[in-house]
């Protein structure tokens, strides 16, 4: 899971540095105020539908700008996503599972759970005003409301575990599939839509700091599932 994200990352930002070397539209020397354009980029008009007129050194310029702020924006998430989850990696596997494997399947999986309980910061960008307008209302929508549902789901596996109702297991695996659906589908329709490249406020802190959080703990429950009951087998030895 880890390599897969940092394998992720890379090919993000590859894909970034194709965007700031020119594969975009061109921006025409015609103005913002041509109503026959399809869209506009810093004030030049960009479609099929514009003027064809040989671009001004201004427009080359802003051209070079705009390729340089999408490929350093790349480039500073790809490097405090990618230190935040080696990180939380290396927290994860010398200091918790060494703490957690001694302990019962039950008991061990509540603090790992809890991580996913504070999900609903990411109901964060579903406020007015939290990320800049160009983000597309569908993805702020996808990624709100997920992160409730699996914050929701959390709580309730971490009360039936608590609780020790039977089924507080089959909860846990429906707490992390969901979540971990929902970070993977996250990731792929961000790098779709480009939202790193608009202003996110405080999400951008959720997204590389978080999320990295996330995925380590997703795979520290994972592993927890399909490792055999520490509490059982005891309990059968006795008998």
């Amino acid at each position: 899971m880890i390599a897969a994200t940092l394998s992720w990352s890379a090919g993000y930002a590859q894909s970034c540095r194709s965007m700031s070397n020119g594969k975009s539209p061109t921006p025409s020397t015609a103005t913002r105020n041509d109503p026959s354009c399809e869209r506009h980029l810093y004030g030049l008009c960009v479609g099929a539908s514009c003027n064809d007129g040989a671009a001004t050194d201004l427009d080359k310029q802003r051209s070079m700008t705009d390729g340089g702020i999408i490929h350093g924006t790349c480039v500073l998430f790809g490097i405090q996503f990618t230190l935040s989850l080696v990180a939380y990696a290396l927290i994860g596997f010398w200091y918790v599972a060494p703490r957690l494997s001694g302990l019962p399947r039950e008991i061990a999986l509540a603090p790992l759970l809890w991580v996913h309980a504070f999900r609903i910061v990411g109901g964060t960008i579903l406020a007015p005003g939290a990320v800049d307008s160009g983000v597309p209302t569908e993805f702020r929508l996808m990624i709100g409301y997920g992160d409730l549902a699996t914050a929701f789901l959390a709580l309730l596996a971490l009360m039936a575990l608590r609780a020790r109702f039977s089924g507080a297991i089959p909860l846990v695996w429906l707490c992390v599939i969901v979540g971990m659906l929902d970070t993977v589908n996250a990731i792929v329709q961000s790098v779709r839509d480009n939202v790193f490249t608009y202003s996110l406020g405080v999400n951008w802190v959720i997204v590389t700091i978080y999320v990295p959080a996330l995925l380590v703990s997703s795979l520290l429950i994972f592993s927890k599932l399909l490792s055999p009951n520490r509490a059982a087998a005891q309990n059968s030895t006795r008998g």
